[in-house]
């Protein structure tokens, strides 16, 4: 389980992350997100500009890692674009580099020299 040693994170204008309340900041409407997506968030904003595999996502998203598989990665980090992209026109976050993983970009940073 991830532990929430991230305070607020401003994801995009407008947008930003607090770990203790278990949701997201669209302006000055809260966002409440679920479970696995917000374990999911929370480790991006852990390790922003980090390249995050799919076997780290599984372990950080289920603690029984038995029946899951990268579809249930994919589909959470759907679940997590419909709640951190909420207009088509912004750029997309966290970044996915197929068959590498995911990155969190932030919005005053750039792609890392490995993307």
């Amino acid at each position: 389980m991830v532990t929430s040693a991230v305070n607020m994170v401003r994801l995009t204008p407008g947008l930003r992350f607090e770990p203790g309340i278990h949701g997201v900041w669209q302006h000055q409407q809260f966002v409440s997100v679920a479970e696995v997506p917000f374990r999911f968030l929370s480790y991006f904003c852990q390790h922003p500009r980090q390249l995050v595999s799919m076997e780290t996502l599984l372990q950080v998203g289920w603690k029984n890692l038995a029946q899951r598989t990268d579809s249930d990665v994919y589909r959470v980090i759907h679940q997590l674009r419909k709640v951190i992209e909420p207009y088509p026109d912004q750029f997309r976050i966290p970044i996915s580099e197929r068959g590498l993983g995911y990155v969190l970009l932030l919005p005053h940073q750039t792609l890392p020299s490995y993307l």
